[in-house]
């Protein structure tokens, strides 16, 4: 058997190992995320921002982003992000529909529409 002694050198041994291991570790966190701030990752902050958030349901809103001096309408669901719109950054987006864009109830019908057309494919 070992004596004492033995057995706290092998445990201080262990402690300072493991000591090592984990300050190398957050030297290694550190360095990861300090070289990729600097790379740009707040510069897409400037690029792209939320300018407006309404929610229709529960997992289902529009957002209007802008992206490049563009605004663009998006409807996001729990399972899909769809461009409604897209308009130039100059444009006052109040009131006003793009040309070429449909109505809400155009492209909800056209969603109810083709949600049909799935179910009958598969038998449903």
């Amino acid at each position: 058997m070992e004596t004492s002694s033995e057995m706290w050198g092998a445990f201080l041994k262990s402690a300072v190992m493991l000591g090592v291991v984990i300050a190398a570790l957050v030297l290694l966190l550190y360095v990861v995320r300090r070289f990729t701030s600097i790379r740009g990752a707040g510069k897409g902050r400037e690029d792209i921002r939320v300018a407006a958030v309404h929610h229709l349901a529960p997992k289902e809103k529009l957002v209007l982003v802008d992206v490049l001096d563009r605004k663009i309408l998006l409807g996001v669901t729990s399972q899909t992000i769809t461009s409604l719109a897209t308009f130039d950054g100059k444009t006052d987006v109040a009131g006003v529909q793009p040309e070429g864009s449909k109505d809400f109830s155009d492209l909800l019908q056209e969603s109810v529409d083709r949600s049909c057309d799935k179910g009958d494919d598969h038998g449903v």
